[in-house]
């Protein structure tokens, strides 16, 4: 399989990954890892490495994400089937332990019906003692590109980085909140750098990563040296995220 180089700037600053012809970043590990069930892909995400779909995968609940992951959607299909609430669940995806990276790349698709897709990152929980019950943990997420659907929020960043290089977006928008929240940060973690989200690619519906207003007041989340432009699309707004040609 034929490598090339991609660099990726994030919150992090800028670095050149070797990746296979199929998109997959390398760095994941020496060996593909292919599933065919939801039962094998809960098992290799929690072993990490490098992760291609051979079928679409069916969720019946999360998964934490603990180590270093690759995931190569490979033009298949994840959807989510469980109720969120009684389940007491935040998110399909939770790269909150240990630090870990993850990417997702492979031009497939990850729907939500009830949850969020991605939560990055986990602050420190105590209990009515000031015990720490959970401490703070970092997490990273790079979505390379897909189709993410989700109810309200395709990505969330509590104590990390969420780097999103393409990709489609789309949220159905429930009730007062629209899609404004498509993407967020918790608020002070925002305010004060400890959560980042950097867009240098993707087409938004209905939402302006450029004037995130899941933030107050409202923000970019757009990378320097990349504009947000402006269309319409049977009766949608879509907001590309291209390089400023003009610089």
């Amino acid at each position: 399989m034929n490598k090339v180089t991609k660099t990726i700037c994030g919150g992090l600053g800028c670095l050149v990954l070797a990746m296979t012809s199929g998109g997959i970043l390398a760095g994941c590990g020496e060996k593909d890892r292919h599933v065919s069930s939801t039962e094998s892909f809960i098992e290799a995400v929690s072993d990490g490495g490098k992760i291609i779909l051979d079928k679409d995968i069916v969720m019946d609940t999360n998964i934490i994400v603990t180590k270093d992951v690759c995931i190569d959607l490979n033009g298949k299909n994840i959807t989510e089937t469980f109720d969120a609430e009684d389940k007491n669940i935040t998110a399909l995806f939770e790269i909150r332990t240990g630090d870990a990276k993850m990417t997702v790349t492979g031009n497939g698709s990850i729907t939500t019906d009830d949850a969020y897709i991605f939560r990055v990152g986990a602050t420190k929980l105590v209990d009515d003692g000031d015990k720490v019950t959970r401490p703070a943990t970092v997490g990273h997420l790079t979505i390379e590109d897909g189709s993410y659907n989700a109810p309200l929020v395709v990505g969330l960043v509590l104590n990390g980085d969420m780097s999103v290089l393409g990709g489609e977006y789309k949220v159905t928008g429930q009730g007062q909140y629209g899609t404004d929240y498509l993407l967020n940060l918790l608020n002070e973690a925002g305010k004060n750098g400890t959560a980042k989200i950097e867009v240098m690619g993707g087409k938004f519906h209905n939402y302006n990563p450029a004037n995130s207003k899941s933030e107050d007041p409202a923000v970019s989340f757009v990378k320097d040296g990349y504009v947000s432009k402006e269309s319409d699309s049977n009766g949608e707004k879509i907001y590309t995220v291209v390089r400023d040609t003009e610089e």
